[in-house]
C-alpha cells in the first residue's frame, strides 16, 4: 500500500535532515532576510554552492540547506556553503519536529527553549501554538493538533468561526489537543480562539497543502508561498546552526 502524502512529507524531511553528516552538495535557499539589502535576498531565492552574500550592517540572511539553517548578520561577505559542523541538530529533536503519524494523539511533552528562553518550544511543525496568531499551513487536515506552551492546568479554548463555535479542552499535564470535528479545518477559513491565559483572541487561518514535496526546501517553499511564519518560525529555530564568521 502506498505512503499517505503525509506519511511521505514526514519521511522526506527526516531523510533530509539527517544528511547533515554528507558533504552539502544541493542549493542553499534563503528563507528570510532583513535590512538594508533584503531586496537583493528574497525569502525563497535558491543559491549556487559558490555564491557569496554581501553584507551591510544591520543585514541579517537565513539560509537552509540539507544540513538545517544558519544566519548570517552583515557586514562582511560570507559564503553560502561553509565547513560548519551541522552536530547542534538533534535526531530525536528532528523527528519530534516532523512528526506527522502521530498528530490523532494527544502528547504531554515538549521541547525546551534555548537557556535563556524559559517557554517550551513546540515539538512538530504541524501543530498550532494557541498562543500564536498566524497563517497555518495544513498537511492533514483531518489531523490539526493545537499546542500549548504552559500545559500544568486544565483548560479550555472556545473557537469560532463566522456564527459557529466549538470547544477545545486540555487535561492537565496534556499539551496538545486535536481540533474539533464539529467545525472542520478549510482552505483560507478564519478562526478565532479565546479562552485561559489569551489576553486577547488569537486569529488562525488556514492553508491546505495539497502538493507532497520531494525535499526540505521545498517544504520551507510551502511556508514561504503561504505566509506561514510561525512554522517557518520554527523550523529555523529548531534546525540552526552557528553563526558563520565572514570570509577573509
Amino acid at each position: 500500500m502506498p505512503m499517505s502524502p503525509v506519511k511521505t512529507i514526514a519521511a522526506l524531511l527526516a531523510a533530509a535532515l539527517s544528511a547533515s553528516a554528507l558533504p552539502a552538495s544541493a542549493q542553499s535557499m534563503i528563507v528570510r532576510a532583513s535590512g538594508p539589502s533584503a531586496g537583493q535576498y528574497r525569502a525563497g531565492t535558491r543559491l549556487a554552492d559558490t555564491a557569496r552574500l554581501t553584507l551591510k550592517q544591520g543585514d541579517i540572511v537565513t539560509l537552509l540547506d540539507s544540513r538545517g539553517t544558519r544566519t548570517v548578520r552583515g557586514p562582511g561577505i560570507f559564503p553560502v556553503i561553509t565547513t560548519a559542523s551541522a552536530d547542534t541538530i538533534r535526531p530525536a529533536q528532528l523527528s519530534s519536529l516532523m512528526d506527522t503519524q502521530k498528530t490523532r494523539r494527544a502528547r504531554t511533552g515538549a521541547v525546551r527553549g534555548d537557556a535563556a528562553d524559559a517557554r517550551p518550544r513546540n515539538p512538530s511543525i504541524w501543530f498550532a501554538d494557541i498562543a500564536q496568531s498566524s497563517d497555518f499551513c495544513v498537511a492533514d487536515p483531518a489531523a490539526v493538533q493545537l499546542w500549548r506552551a504552559d500545559s500544568s492546568a486544565a483548560a479550555s479554548y472556545a473557537v469560532t468561526q463566522g456564527t459557529a463555535s466549538a470547544t477545545i479542552s486540555f487535561a492537565a499535564g496534556q499539551s496538545t489537543a486535536p481540533w474539533p470535528i464539529d467545525l472542520p479545518v478549510s482552505e483560507g477559513g478564519d478562526y478565532r480562539l479565546s479562552g485561559a491565559g489569551l489576553s486577547q483572541p488569537v486569529a488562525l487561518r488556514f492553508r491546505l497543502l495539497t502538493q507532497v514535496p520531494e525535499d526540505m526546501d521545498a517544504i520551507a517553499a510551502l511556508l514561504i508561498e503561504n505566509k506561514c511564519e510561525a512554522q517557518l518560525s520554527l523550523l529555523i529555530e529548531t534546525t540552526a546552526q552557528p553563526e558563520p564568521a565572514p570570509a577573509g
